[in-house]
């Protein structure tokens, strides 16, 4: 898991409006890590990867938010590890 500066965002379209707040569709200028390049010695990474961005409407609700990105976290890493 990574933090994603705003900045580099480039947020795309407005896709609804959820219990948290806003969702947008946005890509991820940098993109993921997908492998280390050992003759540059940097991560090489998926430029312009599609992201959903949530901008919240009330941070007393940033618990609950934490818990849903926690299991769409452990979901993502169950399914990775069943397909691989």
């Amino acid at each position: 898991m990574e933090w994603i500066p705003y900045n580099r965002l480039f947020v795309k379209n407005h896709i609804g409006k959820g219990g948290f707040g806003t969702v947008n569709l946005a890509s991820w200028l940098d993109g993921p890590i997908h492998s280390w390049n050992d003759n540059d010695q940097k991560w090489n990474r998926n430029a312009c990867h599609p992201v959903a961005l949530k901008i919240l409407n009330d941070l007393n609700k940033s618990f609950n938010l934490l818990k849903e990105v926690s299991c769409c976290y452990t979901v993502y890493n169950t399914l990775f590890l069943l397909h691989n």
